[in-house]
């Protein structure tokens, strides 16, 4: 039997089995065999799962048997998907260079429009490693006001549809009111924010993310007119998980996708105003560390540096700026708070500990306690051990670190035990039982034990 269609059916036979409905995670344990990391086996079970029609998916991610899950009827909204790619972050002073816009009736695509624009400047060079955008395949373009009356016309009234579509609409109307025309005031649905909304076990919102986590196939390249499409699929999968849990009218979508900037006490923050110069200028120039903090208390990112006015600084500025504001971290921030330390060493242990407390989503899933190790010097018998240790415990033993390197790290306490001749057994050697035979090192002089 085919590999997948085995699976397919170990899948079928748990759901029933289980009474009809079984959460995602403890399905893919099932499947794969492995229950403590899904996040490495969930692109690979969706591709099962599409093969798979007796089971569907609710929105609280249960599976459930497709003859005993209800039928709701989903009128989707006809909508245009928008994304742009630009010079930078910030529209008034940035530029669009590329525009993609679909078309969607019913569901299906039925007309697209796509065009590259000359920004008259060079571009910088993490745009060109973003998006694969050259200043030679601008050069000779219109410029955007040349065909803004086309873009207008191709979004009339319609609903538009993008991931962080803010950013995308802010861009438009900066391009349309350098031309002359009147800005957007289309309704708007964000995938990103019904993403949020309705993938509760989401970590990060970015639009490759949520591609995976609906099944989706990620893009290959950041361009305008494969992002507005990935957009619109995962629009389409949003839209019937809304509708699963009673949140199905536009209405409803709209207002879970809003992202107010005037009120940032509703849940989303005012990142932009955060980062101006004014605010830049109170963060001091030290090493330390800082949390981004959304409209709800709850901190979302927790980052060191070296120097912390030159490092948050960077998020509305710089290509790591530019790579955040897919993530939505820049909208949802409401206050970031500084913690200044003495060296840039103390900033990485707090940071360590403090990702460990708090878990931000906006952080990759960073196991610190495992990336920084420490050398652990055991001198509780009269036969010492160096060892690593993911974190330091107050267990009467030496520790020295972190370190940055784990397999530096290791290489250092190998040489200390091959130089010095220590021992790397686990034994105690506190009771007589605990000596054991003699190991193969000590019969070889390669350890000093007992």
């Amino acid at each position: 039997m085919d590999a997948r269609l085995f699976l397919s059916q170990r899948a079928r036979d748990f759901v029933s089995d289980s009474g009809g409905a079984v959460h995602e995670d403890l399905l893919i344990g099932h499947i794969f065999g492995s229950t403590r990391t899904p996040e490495l086996w969930r692109s690979l079970f969706y591709a099962v799962m599409r093969e798979t029609p007796e089971l569907r998916v609710r929105g609280d991610r249960e599976w459930v048997l497709a003859e005993a899950a209800p039928q709701i009827d989903i009128a989707v909204p006809d909508f245009v998907a928008l994304d742009v790619e630009t010079t930078g972050l910030r529209p008034a002073s940035h530029r669009v260079i590329e525009i993609g816009l679909i078309r969607y009736q019913a569901g299906e695509a039925t007309d697209k429009l796509s065009m590259l624009f000359d920004p008259e400047r060079k571009l910088p060079a993490y745009i060109t490693k973003l998006t694969g955008i050259r200043d030679a395949d601008l050069r000779g373009q219109d410029r955007f006001a040349d065909h803004a009356d086309r873009v207008q016309e191709f979004l009339g009234d319609a609903l538009i549809v993008g991931h962080n579509v803010s950013f995308d609409v802010n861009f438009v109307n900066a391009e349309l009111r350098r031309a002359g025309r009147m800005p957007l005031v289309n309704d708007r649905v964000d995938t990103m924010a019904l993403a949020m909304r309705y993938l509760p076990d989401l970590r990060r919102a970015s639009l490759d993310k949520v591609a995976s986590a609906l099944g989706l196939a990620p893009r290959r390249l950041h361009r305008a007119q494969g992002d507005a499409e990935l957009a619109a699929r995962a629009a389409l999968v949003l839209f019937r998980i809304a509708a699963e849990q009673g949140d199905g009218s536009l209405d409803q979508l709209k207002a879970t996708s809003r992202m107010p900037e005037a009120r940032p006490r509703d849940g989303i923050g005012r990142g932009r105003a955060l980062l101006d110069t004014d605010f830049l200028k109170t963060i001091p120039s030290k090493p330390g560390v800082y949390l981004m903090v959304d409209a709800n208390r709850r901190v979302i990112y927790v980052g060191k540096a070296k120097d912390l006015r030159d490092r948050v600084g960077s998020y509305y500025s710089q290509p790591l700026g530019y790579t955040r504001k897919m993530d939505g971290l820049l909208e949802s921030i409401a206050s970031i708070d500084v913690r200044v330390v003495g060296s840039e060493l103390e900033a990485l242990m707090l940071e360590s500990q403090l990702i460990k407390r708090y878990q931000p989503r906006y952080n990759k899933v960073m196991r610190s306690h495992e990336q920084y190790p420490y050398i652990r010097v055991d001198l509780s018998s009269p036969w010492p051990r160096i060892s690593l240790a993911p974190e330091w415990k107050n267990d009467g033993a030496r520790y020295f670190g972190p370190y940055r390197n784990r397999g530096a790290s290791k290489q250092v306490v190998e040489l200390l035990n091959t130089h010095f001749q220590l021992r790397t057994c686990t034994r105690s050697f506190k009771t007589a039982r605990s000596y054991g035979s003699p190991c193969l090192k000590l019969s070889l002089n390669q350890c000093l034990g007992p």
